[in-house]
């Protein structure tokens, strides 16, 4: 884990997630795992170096995060 600030968002390099695109897609739940210890327990990465995602395996993050998108 890296020390940041409070509430900034650690962001995994774009190289990084590229280099790691084919590990990614046979499997997500390792690479995940491997840049949660990297860099913490919420991060944003760009998939593919395009689209950009926010990861977190806080509860209270992802109970904000569902209350904020109902889908109906």
């Amino acid at each position: 884990m890296i020390d940041r600030k409070p509430n900034a968002l650690t962001v995994v390099p774009r190289l990084s997630t590229i280099k790691t695109l084919l590990k990614f897609i046979d499997n997500p739940i390792q690479s995940l795992q491997e840049y949660e210890d990297k860099y913490g327990e919420t991060f944003g990465y760009y998939i593919g170096g395009k689209d950009f995602v926010i990861s977190s395996v806080d509860p209270a993050f992802n109970r904000h995060v569902s209350s904020l998108t109902k889908i109906t």
